[in-house]
Formats: structure tokens, C-alpha cells, sequence
């Protein structure tokens, strides 16, 4: 929390006003089910809502204005990660800046799901980015790194 009193505050108001939505998704039922029943970051069992924030483009815009806007899609990331450090998403919902995929997706989870990944793709064929198992492979999921 004290990232987020340092942190501009002018820049996290127009992120949440320009850029981003809440969605209540939580509480209730989900709530109330064992966060070790699934492979999901177990985040989502304590959540109330999504904050989700995006930019656009339209055809043909110049890839300098496409890269200042994906710099600002960077810097709202970083915004919302200061409120809550410990937050999670699905890949669905992810953005492809994300630092820490293994947390953010999966969050203590993922050395489990990386044990069980060995175990049925023990030559670690099947991947997908930033998957379990992706951070072996470089961003092209190309070449192997290890």
C-alpha cells in the first residue's frame, strides 16, 4: 500500500477514469469453495470484482502511436499492481505485460501445476505463452532456453 501513496496520483485517476472498468465477478459461492480445489490462482477465491483496462487502435495507425499506447497500457499495469501487489487474473483477461505471469495466473499454485506438467509433457512439448512451463522457452515459444 505504500507504493500506491507514492505513487502520482494524477496518473492512477486517469487510468481508472480513461482506461478501466470494475466488474463484480466474486463473493457468494465462490467465495466459499477451497481455493486448492483448482489450478487457478487462488486470488479469485477472495475477490470481489476485476478492474480491467485496455487501449485501442484502429487500422492503419502508426506503429509510433501503437508503441505510445501499449507504453500506456504498461504504465496502468503498473498502476493497478501498486493498489493491489497481490492480485490475480486469468489468461483471458491478461495483458501481455504482465512481469510475474507464474503469480499473476496462477499464483501459489504454479509449482504444482509445474510438477504436474512434467509429469504428463516430461519433454515439455505442449506450451502456450506464458503457460506453465512457458518461462523455458523465449518469447517466440521458438527455442528452448534450457
Amino acid at each position: 500500500m505504500e507504493a500506491f501513496y507514492r505513487m502520482s496520483h494524477l496518473h492512477l485517476l486517469r487510468t481508472l477514469k480513461l482506461t478501466t472498468y470494475l466488474r463484480a465477478i466474486g463473493g457468494g459461492k465462490v467465495s466459499q469453495i477451497d481455493p486448492d480445489s483448482v489450478g487457478v490462482n487462488p486470488a479469485w477465491r477472495q475477490t470481489i470484482g476485476i478492474f480491467e483496462s485496455s487501449v485501442n487502435w484502429l487500422e492503419g495507425t502508426p506503429t509510433a502511436e501503437i508503441n505510445r499506447l501499449r507504453q500506456i497500457a504498461a504504465a496502468d499495469l503498473e498502476s493497478l499492481n501498486a493498489i493491489s501487489p497481490n492480485n490475480g487474473t486469468y489468461l483471458n483477461e491478461a495483458s501481455p505485460y504482465e512481469k510475474n505471469f507464474q503469480n499473476t495466473f496462477f499464483g501459489s499454485h504454479y509449482p504444482r501445476l509445474k510438477e504436474i506438467k512434467r509429469l504428463y509433457d516430461p519433454n515439455g512439448l505442449f506450451i502456450v505463452a506464458d503457460g506453465v512451463g512457458s518461462e523455458d522457452w523465449d518469447k517466440s515459444l521458438n527455442c528452448r532456453l534450457n
